[in-house]
């Protein structure tokens, strides 16, 4: 798949100064992505699509070009057939879908094979929403799915869990 570079992540903080700082757990995602096969689905992404040719859905088009669909994650069904994405990625998304998360997970893992997620990790000093999330929160959101990659990044209190899941090989399993 076609992830961004560095050199790609520089030239957008220089449009979004917002975005400074993010290369550290984006990095890694972009080397998991470079090892799976598209098409690839990018929720929630803002100013920023890691796979150059990737289908966008956020709440606002925030003018990134390409393939977008304007739909909340939180909200069920999602406007995209089943199989359609081989990935979907979604980083530092799931904490803001109030409540919503496993909804929006059966979504995911409906229409791709593998997910590609951030979230905030184990945060005290912070929003309500992006504190008190570890393992048993992120296996809560996502319904157990199989991990077949997890790394923290960052460095405390801003930590930060990425996972890669098999979301074809637990349907597998449950049919």
């Amino acid at each position: 798949m076609d992830a961004i570079t560095e050199q790609d992540f520089l030239e957008a903080v220089d449009r979004r100064v917002y975005l400074a700082g993010r290369w550290e757990y984006m990095a890694p995602v972009c080397c998991i992505l470079r090892e799976l096969p598209g098409p690839c689905l990018e929720i929630g992404p803002a100013w920023l699509r890691l796979v150059h040719d990737s289908t966008v859905m956020d709440v606002k088009d925030y003018g990134i070009g390409g393939a977008m669909v304007l739909h909340p994650a939180g909200v069920v069904p999602w406007p995209f057939k089943a199989g359609e994405f081989s990935v979907a990625v979604a980083l530092q998304v799931w904490e803001h879908l109030g409540g919503l998360q496993r909804e929006a997970f059966s979504e995911l893992r409906r229409v791709a094979d593998y997910a590609v997620m951030s979230f905030p990790y184990q945060w005290t000093e912070c929003a309500p929403d992006h504190a008190g999330i570890d393992d048993a929160v992120v296996r809560d959101w996502t319904r157990g799915a199989s991990w077949i990659h997890s790394l923290i990044i960052g460095r405390q209190p801003r930590l930060r869990l990425i996972v890669c899941f098999d979301l074809a090989g637990d349907r597998e399993c449950e049919g």
